[in-house]
């Protein structure tokens, strides 16, 4: 089967690849950028995938929804990470009969490598709170920063380690420098998957409060890896992660309900030792990448017309 994937291309040049390639699948990834690129060159089928803010945030202008509306009204299928993502597709004028949830997940690798969580018990490192989500104003460092600093008032001994990097960087660091945490917030930088594991191995705790995002992977790796996920209350993560179960969900951007779901992570050993199963098995059972992308690949024969000659799943 030969597929073209739209993410590689931009209006200029789509049109011609497609009709030089004469793909069984036009593919395209992000609604309002790559996705109206695809949907301009006319090709069928066609799918597209949303992704977060291309449904989530890019609509709230104008000119935004309308791209939008066209690109989603023109696709064969429309995929979506999360179940708010297909939600906000319909709401936009998706078909429901031509959407679907396909996540992401992970690799084996995450899957098949026992956890050595803190939280299973052993150990006496200090209470550890694991960032690492880009450096950019959607991600709310900032807020993570000034909750942790809260947080340290209850907990003095904890730490802060900040795993990667973005704009926002150097500004991040020196509000860290003001807000008096010296040591305790460590800014390591971009990791690769060999640190990434020890270091949430290591992290009682993971922290992610975006203002707005689908159902994201860091998210996946330190739920599969056993720290205790404190995340923002956002649509995406209805039916994953259970408040006061399986997680602390608190509102984007409010930093005392945030340094208090941080004091009760932090100090509530039994909540997080409880959470380790369940959440590696939420993702062993609905994050495994391969699983998830034999999903997709049987919407690709059947749209295609074609038969599968194996069938996996």
């Amino acid at each position: 089967m030969r597929l073209v994937n739209a993410v590689r291309f931009r209006r200029a040049g789509l049109a011609d690849v497609v009709r030089r390639v004469a793909p069984d699948v036009l593919h395209a990834h992000f609604v309002v950028e790559h996705g109206f690129f695809g949907a301009l060159a006319g090709y069928r089928p066609f799918v597209v995938s949303a992704w977060g803010s291309d449904l989530f945030q890019a609509p709230r202008t104008p000119a935004g929804a309308a791209i939008a509306r066209y690109t989603l009204r023109r696709a064969d299928l429309v995929s979506g990470n999360d179940p708010a993502l297909v939600r906000a597709a319909v709401r936009l004028g998706a078909p429901p009969e031509r959407t679907a949830l396909v996540r992401l997940g992970l690799d084996r690798a995450w899957l098949d490598t026992p956890p050595r969580s803190v939280n299973l018990g052993g150990g006496s490192a200090p209470p550890t709170v694991l960032s690492d989500r880009a450096l950019e104003p959607l991600y709310n460092v900032d807020v993570v920063l000034r909750a942790f600093a809260q947080a340290r008032e209850r907990v003095p001994g904890a730490r802060l380690v900040v795993a990667n990097d973005g704009s926002a960087r150097a500004a991040l660091e020196r509000l860290a420098a003001r807000l008096g945490l010296g040591a305790a917030a460590q800014f390591v930088g971009v990791v690769g998957q060999e640190e990434l594991m020890p270091l949430l191995d290591g992290a009682h705790v993971y922290v992610s409060v975006p203002s707005s995002d689908s159902l994201a992977l860091s998210t996946m790796e330190a739920m599969v890896r056993g720290a205790f996920p404190v995340v923002s209350d956002l649509p995406s993560q209805d039916g994953w992660i259970e408040d006061h179960v399986t997680g602390l969900r608190v509102p984007a951007r409010d930093a005392a309900a945030l340094a208090r779901a941080l004091m009760l992570a932090l100090t509530d050993a039994g909540l997080r030792q409880r959470a380790v199963a369940p959440n590696r098995a939420k993702v062993a059972a609905e994050g495994d990448l391969e699983r998830n992308m034999l999903v997709m690949e049987r919407h690709y024969y059947r749209l295609a017309g074609r038969p599968r000659a194996v069938e996996w799943l």
